[in-house]
């Protein structure tokens, strides 16, 4: 994966975090109980963090963020992905 691609990964992440956070503060607050509100809201803590990290991988040019980088996109829309799921 290359520099470039590592950047628009952590973009995206955090773009959709800050979107999906307003979408979960402003719409689902009145259709979800505390319980799954806030389990949405880590959903989107995870994934903002892990955008950051994207974002600093990508600055590196060791083989081990290049590398480092599928695992983290791929956990990411595992995990996060799930709780949005499990949320909603």
């Amino acid at each position: 994966m290359t520099q470039k691609q590592r950047s628009i990964w952590g973009v995206a992440f955090c773009g959709t975090a800050v979107i999906l956070g307003a979408f979960g503060a402003h719409l689902l607050k009145a259709h979800l109980s505390s319980d799954a509100l806030q389990s949405f809201e880590v959903g989107v803590r995870y994934q903002f963090f892990h955008g950051l990290a994207l974002l600093f991988l990508s600055t590196l040019t060791h083989s081990f963020a290049k590398r480092t980088v599928l695992f983290f996109v791929v956990g990411t829309l595992l995990f996060s992905g799930s709780i949005y799921g499990l949320s909603i």
